[in-house]
């Protein structure tokens, strides 16, 4: 995670040596926008970051099933609340410790050295605030989604490869129903039925992630990205603690 934007950076440098070759550009052109760029990833769930997370919490506390340590838990008269949320701790010191080395390179590997184009500083705090937010927010539904299927099925296969096909496919879902609502209407318009229509598909869960852009903030997509994220983080916690005390752990 500490690498990353350093991985970043260098990559860029890399293409901008390529294109010199044949165009002349100014120094640094561009490099504002892959400080934006870092900042903005950060909110998806299939981020880089989200993804590190998912394999580490799945790979560490899985081997309390596949081991048959959690028993020492039970037989320590833990309750099973008390067993997810111990697990829900040790996700989020996880997850927490990589989105804020992460957070940090960024800034360190990007932010400082070429700025955040042009934009006030106080924009720029804002969009480092908001975008760390929704990067935790974003973090938290993963890790819940893992404690989910990890209490689920208590194997460390399904605890990766399904909450990988959750935070994957019901964002590419919700963009897909974007997409056709979006045919619908131009079908519609083109044929006359309609001449002023506009949808503000900001409201569609997981969609309204990709409209987000650190570079040009918007205060009432960030409340909407947050509500459904802790919307859908209450949702897996409670899934999985309801999991957590149905399942046989003896």
């Amino acid at each position: 995670c500490a690498f990353l934007p350093v991985l970043v950076s260098l990559l860029y440098h890399f293409m901008l040596d390529i294109v010199e070759i044949f165009v002349d550009l100014p120094v640094d052109a561009g490099m504002e926008a892959t400080t934006h760029l870092s900042l903005t990833s950060l909110v998806s769930l299939s981020s880089d970051v989200n993804l590190f997370v998912l394999l580490c919490v799945s790979i560490f506390l899985c081997k309390e099933f596949t081991d048959g340590t959690i028993r020492n838990a039970l037989l320590s008269n833990k309750s099973r609340w008390q067993l997810y949320s111990a697990y829900g701790v040790t996700s989020l010191i996880i997850g927490g410790s990589y989105l804020i080395v992460y957070f940090v390179s960024t800034l360190l590997a990007l932010g400082i050295p070429f700025g955040f184009g042009d934009v006030t500083p106080n924009q720029a705090v804002s969009a480092c605030l908001c975008s760390l937010l929704l990067g935790i927010l974003s973090m938290l539904v993963v890790v819940s989604c893992v404690l989910l299927f990890l209490f689920l099925t208590g194997k460390q296969a399904p605890s990766i490869v399904l909450p990988i096909l959750v935070t994957m496919f019901l964002p590419s879902i919700a963009a897909s129903a974007v997409e056709l609502a979006s045919t619908l209407v131009m079908l519609v318009q083109m044929g006359g039925q309609w001449t002023d229509v506009n949808i503000d598909y900001s409201w569609v869960p997981l969609y309204n992630a990709f409209m987000y852009d650190s570079m040009n903030l918007d205060g009432a997509l960030v409340a909407k990205i947050s509500m459904y994220y802790v919307a859908f983080t209450g949702l897996f916690v409670w899934l999985g603690s309801l999991s957590a005390r149905k399942r046989d752990l003896k």
